[in-house]
């Protein structure tokens, strides 16, 4: 006659094989006169200067040292890493860094991000801006010629009729009329005469006399006592 299994369900086995290997590992706990079956499973995480991974996304992983090996194909050696202990790879972003990084631009952190470039409607007419490309800042065209001319560049054209910022008399009389005569400089202009500029047009010699300009021409009356 055979003898009895001692286990005859499947079930049990597979029971007592787990209960087995888990008194073999040491990981059976449980107060005394219990058969409560207790794990506990620590992870680890290691920080971000030495997980092997470019956390920041900056090309580098980790802080460099001997053995150093990055998982993700980036290069090792992160230079935001003073340590293997520092928890995080990017460093504190702040404008005046030199490096135009985060949510920096040119209008918020210029002296990281540099100048922006002209842009139309910024009030100033710079860069390749005309009056035909921006006229919020260049101003109105007023004839073909206005339209060659670009940036700080003088965009009047002498002879248009109007007498603009950047022209004078003396350097376009076609619009802005002829200069006034100056007493002083040599040359008895019209509009000077003896009395009101002696020094272009000579003293006057008598009450009777008169030394005056008249279309251009010095005239000068002598009349006797």
């Amino acid at each position: 006659m055979s003898k009895p299994a001692l286990v005859s369900h499947p079930g049990t086995v597979m029971v007592v094989m787990i209960i087995s290997m888990a008194i073999i590992a040491g990981m059976v706990h449980g107060p005394s006169g219990s058969n409560t079956i207790t794990g506990e499973v620590k992870a680890s995480v290691k920080p971000q200067c030495d997980d092997g991974l470019d956390n920041d996304k900056d090309g580098f992983c980790d802080f460099l040292r001997k053995g150093v090996r990055c998982r993700d194909g980036s290069k090792p050696g992160d230079k935001d890493c003073s340590s293997r202990l520092d928890t995080k790879e990017a460093a504190d972003v702040f404008c005046g860094d030199r490096l135009c990084n985060g949510l920096e631009t040119c209008s918020s952190c210029s002296s990281d991000c540099g100048v922006c470039p002209p842009k139309c409607g910024d009030g100033s007419c710079n860069g390749n801006e005309t009056c035909s490309s921006c006229s919020l800042d260049c101003g109105s065209c007023q004839n073909s010629t206005n339209t060659t001319l670009t940036g700080s560049a003088i965009r009047s054209k002498c002879g248009n009729g109007r007498c603009e910022k950047s022209e004078s008399c003396s350097s376009c009389s076609k619009d802005c009329g002829a200069c006034p005569p100056v007493c002083g400089n040599g040359r008895c202009e019209l509009g000077e005469s003896c009395s009101s500029c002696s020094p272009d047009c000579g003293p006057c010699q008598n009450s009777s006399n008169m030394t005056s300009n008249m279309g251009g021409m010095v005239v000068r009356y002598y009349y006797a006592n």
